[in-house]
């Protein structure tokens, strides 16, 4: 890494250049709200950190993470912030100090056809233990650019993502994010766009929604009523992460060849599916009473009817029941006969 640095009665200014760094930083004498340390960045790489089993046991063999009550207020930019196939640009965020921590606050991001904002904390609870938590809004005009951006081909044509928000927080530093500590809620609804026969790694990403081999499977049961991909008006799904796992309620496609619903739970450290799914190619009697409960938010009551519509159409549409199970790579999607 090369490092030049001046000096003055203001403060330092330094300026860095290495394959994963290089921007410049600047650090007032007395760093204030007004005058923060500024890291602008023209790159940023970070390392991989594959989550396994095992991964909690070396999150805790690590040096302890910084007190972030003792981090002076920050101005970060970050031209470009990749860590493997993700990459953002654009990357911008300031820190508010408080007594316990700190506050992160107009969070900006984008990938070009991405866009993220938000805010965030970093605190010590009560017993000095480390806190993160994220709130984040997430909008694109065409989600199946965005997803190739990401690195990801060829696994969604176009599709408008609106109304997608994500609250999560982990009991450690933030860069000691890890799927076993996670906990959260998100909410993801995706407008007008068709999945195509995807690759099999792009089960990463899909993993979440448990889409990654339907068009596929349901081509070989319908190929009259989907034709060459599965269209679709609207993919709304409620997660719920807890225990390394992404766990949906309920997962919905709505489209014009058919309405398809999903519950279960992707293991996001062993990257296995766990679902079971419904295929409605026409809509029936019962679709109108569905549609009307899944336009509402679902909690309470709602989520509680929305699993016993969901057991009455599987327990009725016995000849359209799928079982998906396997890893994110190799995502293996049976039909399931069920006995009335």
């Amino acid at each position: 890494m090369q490092i030049e640095g001046q000096r003055d009665p203001t403060g330092w200014r330094l300026r860095l250049d290495a394959p994963q760094l290089a921007g410049r930083i600047g650090i007032p004498a007395r760093p204030t709200l007004a005058e923060p340390v500024s890291l602008d960045l023209d790159r940023l790489v970070l390392a991989e950190d594959e989550e396994t089993p095992s991964a909690s046991e070396s999150r805790a063999e690590r040096a302890p993470p910084a007190n972030p009550a003792t981090l002076p207020p920050l101005k970060i930019h970050v031209g470009e912030l990749r860590q493997g196939e993700l990459r953002l640009r654009q990357v911008q965020a300031r820190t508010l100090p408080q007594t316990r921590g700190l506050l992160v606050q107009d969070i900006q991001a984008d990938s070009g056809h991405l866009a993220l904002r938000g805010e965030g904390s970093w605190l010590l609870d009560g017993g000095n233990r480390h806190q993160t938590s994220l709130a984040l809004n997430l909008s694109s005009a065409n989600v199946g650019e965005a997803l190739g951006e990401l690195g990801f081909q060829n696994t969604l044509q176009r599709g408008r993502l609106e109304d997608t928000q994500l609250s999560l927080r982990w009991a450690d530093a933030p860069d000691r994010f890890g799927w076993a500590i996670l906990e959260g809620e998100a909410r993801f609804n995706v407008h007008d766009g068709a999945l195509e026969s995807v690759e099999p790694g792009a089960g990463r990403v899909l993993g979440l929604l448990s889409v990654a081999e339907l068009p596929r499977r349901l081509l070989l049961d319908f190929g009259d009523v989907f034709g060459e991909g599965l269209r679709f008006d609207r993919i709304a799904a409620n997660l719920r992460f807890q225990d390394g796992r992404a766990i949906s309620e309920l997962t919905q496609l709505n489209g014009p060849s058919a309405q398809i619903y999903m519950k279960g739970y992707s293991d996001m450290i062993q990257r296995t599916l766990h679902y079971d799914m419904v295929v409605v190619p026409a809509l029936g009697n019962v679709l109108p009473i569905i549609g009307t409960v899944a336009g509402g938010p679902l909690v309470g009551g709602a989520v509680f009817l929305l699993q016993k519509v969901f057991d009455q159409v599987a327990g009725e549409l016995s000849g359209f029941n799928y079982r998906i199970t396997g890893s994110w790579d190799a995502p293996l999607v049976e039909r399931v006969e069920t006995t009335q």
